[in-house]
C-alpha cells in the first residue's frame, strides 16, 4: 500500500479510503460514526437524510478526530463517499486510493448481490491493485418490516405507525422465557414450558444462543425421563425431525445417536414412524445403527451352528448306548 505524506502536517502519513455501495445502504453514515464520533436512533436514521457531500465536508472540519496511530506511525485517515447510482462516474474517487470499503445492507440481499456483479468488477477496473474490505451495515433493520422502512424513508413521513406482531401457537411461557432472556441474558425453564415449541419461536425471531440453551434443556429432561425409566422413544422420534426443520442441529444430532443405540427396540415399538422417516435419516441408521447388520449375520450364523452342533451331539449320544460295566467279586476261600 503506497501511503502519501500529508504536506500540512510533516510527520503524518494520509491514507486514502474510498467508500462505496448501493444507495441507501450505510455509507454515508457509516462515515458521519467515523468523523463524529455519534451514534444515532433508527427513527433519527429514518426522519432524516445526509447527503453524500455533507459527508465529506463535516469530515474535513473534523479532521483531528481521524488521526491514529499505527505501528508507532501516526496515520491521517481521509473518507471519501461517494455516489450509489450505477450510471455514474467514479473513477475521480478511486484515484491513488489505500484502500476501498464496499459496503452493502444487510436489510438489503440485492445490494449484496450486485457486490458481485457490479462493484468488484468496477473496483477491479479502476484500481485492480488496492485492497477491498467488505463491509455490512444496516444490521439493526435485518429483520424489520422493510415496507415500514420504505415508508418511513419517505420525504414528509412523520407518522410513528405501531405494527402489531402476532406469534400464532405462542404460549405465555414460552414468550416469558424469551423476553427474560432477551432482558436478562438468562434462560429460566419452568415446568410448563414446552421446549419444543420455544425451539420453533427462536428459530423464528433467530436466537441462536438461546436455541442453544433450550436444545441443552430438552437433552437433560430426556435424560432424566430415561433414567427413571420412563419410554422417552416415542418423544424422540417427534423430536427428531421437528429438530431438523427449525434447525436445533444439536438436539437433532442427539436424537439420532439415541435412535442408532437403541435401534433394535425402537423399530420393533415404532415400525410405521421409522418407515417413513426421510431419505437421509435411514440413510444415517442404515450407517451407524448398533448392533451393526454384519454383527447381527455373525450372530445368527453362530446361533444356528451351536443348534447344529447340538442336535448332532444328541444324536451320537442316542446312537451309542452306556457301556455296562461287570464287577467280579471272587468267593472266599474254604479251607
Amino acid at each position: 500500500m503506497d501511503l502519501d505524506v500529508d504536506y500540512e502536517r510533516p510527520n503524518v502519513e494520509t491514507i486514502k479510503c474510498v467508500v462505496v455501495g448501493d444507495n441507501a445502504v450505510g455509507k454515508t453514515r457509516l462515515i458521519c460514526a467515523r468523523a463524529c464520533n455519534a451514534t444515532l436512533s433508527q427513527y433519527q436514521l429514518l426522519a432524516t437524510h445526509v447527503p453524500t457531500v455533507w459527508a465529506i465536508d463535516q469530515y474535513r472540519v473534523c479532521q483531528e478526530r481521524s488521526r491514529d496511530v499505527v505501528d508507532e506511525v501516526s496515520v491521517s485517515l481521509r473518507l471519501w463517499d461517494t455516489f450509489g447510482d450505477h450510471h455514474k462516474d467514479r473513477r475521480f474517487a478511486y484515484g491513488r486510493s489505500d484502500v476501498v470499503v464496499l459496503c452493502f445492507s444487510l436489510a438489503n440481499p440485492n445490494s449484496l448481490r450486485h457486490v458481485k456483479t457490479m462493484w468488484y468488477p468496477e473496483i477491479k477496473h479502476f484500481c485492480p491493485r488496492t485492497p477491498i474490505i467488505l463491509v455490512g451495515c444496516q444490521l439493526d433493520l435485518r429483520y424489520a418490516d422493510l415496507d415500514a422502512v420504505n415508508r418511513a424513508r419517505r420525504p414528509l413521513a412523520n407518522i410513528l405507525v405501531a405494527v402489531q406482531v402476532s406469534l400464532p401457537g405462542t404460549s405465555c411461557a414460552c414468550l416469558r422465557a424469551v423476553l427474560d432472556f432477551l432482558y436478562t441474558g438468562v434462560f429460566t425453564p419452568t415446568p410448563e414450558l414446552d421446549a419444543m415449541e420455544l425451539l420453533i419461536l427462536t428459530d423464528r425471531l433467530c436466537l441462536p444462543r438461546l436455541q442453544a440453551l433450550t436444545e441443552q434443556y430438552a437433552v437433560d429432561e430426556l435424560l432424566r425421563a430415561f433414567m427413571q425409566h420412563v419410554e422417552i422413544d416415542e418423544q424422540v422420534l417427534i423430536y427428531l425431525e421437528m429438530t431438523q426443520f427449525h434447525n436445533a442441529q444439536q438436539l437433532a444430532a442427539w436424537c439420532l445417536h439415541y435412535i442408532c443405540t437403541n435401534y433394535n427396540s425402537v423399530c420393533r415399538r415404532f415400525p410405521r414412524e421409522m418407515k417413513f422417516m426421510s431419505p437421509e435419516n435411514r440413510a444415517h441408521f442404515e450407517r451407524h445403527r448398533w448392533p451393526p447388520v454384519w454383527y447381527l449375520k455373525e450372530e445368527d450364523l453362530y446361533l444356528r451352528s451351536k443348534k447344529e452342533r447340538e442336535r448332532e451331539e444328541q444324536l451320537q449320544r442316542k446312537q451309542h448306548s452306556r457301556s455296562k460295566w461287570c464287577f467280579w467279586r471272587p468267593s472266599p476261600h474254604v479251607s
